[in-house]
């Protein structure tokens, strides 16, 4: 074996060194903790859900919210909004401030029951744990840490988070060393960013430019520059020297700029022009202008002399469009006649939706103006549902005006929506007046879903009615289940098994448990358990595996271990095809170890090989030496080379030459191939010599190194 360079990567130079030693060797060891190691212990890698509120719990829940009278989980969520996104009522936060501390955790158990898909209860349990780390926040950060819900959890996590955050940010700092899930402690700093920013803008810059923080976080530099420069602009700019990021810089700049701008426009115009990077100072400069456009429109459009790019000058001038639309239409529609044909049009669409929610009529006209395409027809879709808010009649004859042709479709589809929503029947009397069209999949299950919730048959007769047969009527079916399950899945299920057509069946049933698994998982397998059989349900039960593990894949691995305990390999491996991809996709972004553990016991095939590929890319996106030693643990062959692909697309961004090692150890020629002809333009960048030295070395055919070399310029 040759000798290798040094690696800025050691760890995963080191382990594969290992394995390549020990390759020969006949029935190699995976090593300690390895997926098929019996010194493991007897524990089958299923994770526990521990600390979940037993019924009996959730009773003394509900005598808490009968104790609190006003104040009850109920009272609570009616009062915290809407299903749609309502902001809470004062009565609201009255009814937060009127309870007792001490009811706070059973009203947290007893909202559990709570559907996830309703809104109330999310915003609910935000003001839950922020009220309880007011009152006690080292008992509410104990309590968020036990969550069972994994979504519920992080939620909880970063409310409590933010509130310690603005009274003692050196214990929420603390608090992090806690947190064990990698998505988790994420949101945990994002909280306490986005609540320090104000009172301590040092710790909060020390922490954005701290390795800690791993995913993008460029916006947050948005909020703290912001923030820091209306307090003290001289301390927030002299800080700009430390970002090393580009991208992070120039969300700085554009605070700073945005901030002076209110404040002190001549300082902001000062401060842009200084800026040494063109892009950087490009986007400020169209921020000030932004910023300027209400108070001095003049002064902002002469700002853009001093703009040299022209993507940045596109956005400036839809800026500055959007903001002059709403102080003073008529003057800028004036100004936007004056601009060039390519720059009027895309003016022209931004400002539509100034017009869309105030004036449908003028934003028809200005609509009328722009050339019909691609690029505008979203526009008759948005404008024709807001008008049909307010005047249905008045909206479908504008619909009749239009041309036949894409626009006429999407308007029309704006229409049936909105009114839909308000009165199916009359929706479904204006689809059958303008006939079908590419949507009509979508708009008969859209008519059916709202018309079912009042009046069921007549709703059924109406669809039968229609000339829909083979894909589109399944489709619209599928569509209205979909919906239909969310709200009242009972009786969308009654349905679903009226249905005599097995394929429009099938179909519906898959909807049927994607929409109510999101409620209800565990109510939704025992109706598939009662009342489908075989194939059927199988595939359903894997239709609520699937969809349940975006939300909660904990809960969606108790499900699918209930649901597969008694099947063959073979009925596993074709009727739950990518589930397990799927739970491990979600599952490695929080416990990767934890999820390749359970992976490992998964029967052999072609799911589980494509579920460790799945699993390596995402667990190589954060944690590559993790990654690396899971994929030494694994068997020569397709399992272990497609881990290989994920694992060296990862590595080679900071490290090619041991993307280019592990390219090496593919078994399969045509793979191992390709992967270092990948990995060695990489590394050609980096260090030429080494590169050339390396794919001479490599265990390749004539034909192939004499191709990579001719790639890259040999």
């Amino acid at each position: 074996m040759k000798k290798l360079p040094p690696s800025l990567i050691t760890l995963v130079i080191g382990l594969l060194l290992g394995f390549l030693v020990s390759r020969g060797t006949e029935g190699s060891d995976k090593g300690n903790g390895s997926a098929g190691d019996d010194t493991a212990g007897e524990s089958s890698h299923i994770p526990r859900r521990e600390n979940a509120p037993s019924s009996k719990g959730s009773k003394k829940a509900k005598k808490a919210s009968h104790r609190a009278g006003s104040v009850g989980l109920q009272k609570l969520l009616d009062l915290t909004g809407t299903h749609h996104g309502a902001p809470p009522t004062r009565e609201f936060f009255e009814a937060l401030d009127a309870l007792d501390p001490s009811d706070i955790s059973l009203l947290l158990a007893e909202l559990n029951d709570i559907p996830q898909g309703d809104g109330r209860g999310y915003r609910l349990r935000n003001s839950l744990y922020n009220l309880w780390a007011k009152h006690n926040p080292e008992e509410a950060w104990s309590a968020a840490l036990l969550e069972k819900n994994t979504n519920y959890r992080g939620q909880a996590i970063s409310a409590v988070m933010g509130e310690v955050a603005q009274s003692d940010i050196t214990r929420a700092q603390e608090m992090l060393g806690d947190i064990e899930d990698y998505q988790v402690e994420q949101s945990a700093l994002f909280a306490i960013i986005n609540s320090a920013s104000s009172d301590h803008p040092e710790v909060v810059f020390d922490l954005l430019t701290s390795k800690m923080l791993k995913s993008n976080q460029s916006h947050l530099f948005h909020s703290l520059f912001y923030n820091w420069a209306s307090d003290n602009p001289d301390l927030a700019i002299a800080k700009l020297e430390e970002i090393k990021n580009p991208q992070d810089k120039s969300q700085a700049c554009s605070a700073i700029a945005s901030s002076l701008a209110s404040s002190d426009p001549e300082k902001a115009i000062e401060f842009a022009m200084g800026i040494e990077s063109a892009n950087i100072r490009n986007t400020v400069l169209g921020n000030v202008a932004a910023g300027l456009v209400s108070d001095d429109p003049q002064k902002a459009l002469k700002l853009l002399d001093d703009i040299t790019s022209r993507q940045a000058r596109a956005s400036v001038l839809s800026n500055i469009a959007s903001t002059w639309l709403r102080s003073d239409p008529d003057a800028a529609i004036a100004w936007i006649d004056t601009l060039p044909s390519n720059e009027q049009s895309r003016v022209m669409e931004n400002g539509m939706w100034q017009f869309m929610h105030n004036n449908v009529e003028k934003a028809a006209e200005l609509l009328s103006s722009l050339p019909q395409g691609n690029r505008s027809s979203h526009f008759y879709s948005s404008l024709a549902g807001q008008w049909a808010q307010r005047d249905p009649d008045a909206a479908l004859k504008w619909v009749e005006s239009l041309p036949m042709g894409q626009t006429r479709s999407q308007a029309m589809n704006g229409v049936l929506n909105s009114v839909a929503a308000q009165d199916p029947q009359l929706a479904a009397s204006y689809y059958e007046q303008e006939g079908s069209n590419q949507n009509s999949s979508n708009q008969v299950g859209n008519i059916f879903f709202n018309w079912a919730k009042t009046d069921q048959k007549a709703a059924i007769a109406w669809m039968n009615g229609l000339d829909l047969k083979g894909d589109a009527r399944r489709n619209a079916i599928s569509n209205a289940v979909s919906q239909w399950a969310h709200q009242d899945a009972e009786n969308a299920a009654a349905f679903v098994l009226s249905l005599d057509n097995a394929k429009e069946q099938g179909q519906a049933i898959s909807s049927l448990m994607g929409g109510w698994g999101s409620n209800d998982p565990d109510t939704a397998m025992t109706w598939a358990e009662t009342n489908l059989e075989g194939e059927m349900r199988n595939k359903a039960l894997g239709s609520l595996v699937q969809n349940l593990s975006h939300s909660d894949y904990l809960a969606a691995v108790e499900i699918y271990n209930k649901a597969t305990a008694d099947l063959p390999s073979e009925t596993i491996e074709k009727n739950f095809a990518n589930v397990t991809s799927q739970i491990v996709s979600s599952w490695s972004q929080h416990d990767p170890q934890g999820a390749s553990e359970w992976l490992m016991d998964q029967p052999e095939g072609d799911q589980r090989s494509r579920s460790v590929k799945s699993m390596v890319d995402n667990w190589g996106n954060y944690d590559i030496d993790g990654a690396a030693e899971f994929v030494l643990t694994l068997h020569e062959g397709k399992e272990r080379d497609g881990a290989i692909q994920s694992l060296v697309r990862d590595v080679q961004r900071s490290d090619p030459e041991a993307a280019f090692l592990w390219a090496e150890s593919v078994g399969d020629e045509n793979s191992r191939t390709d992967l270092i002809r990948q990995s060695a333009r990489s590394w050609n960048e980096a260090d030429p010599d080494a590169a050339h030295a390396a794919i001479m070395a490599a265990d390749l055919s004539d034909k192939s190194r004499k191709s990579i070399l001719k790639n890259l310029g040999y």
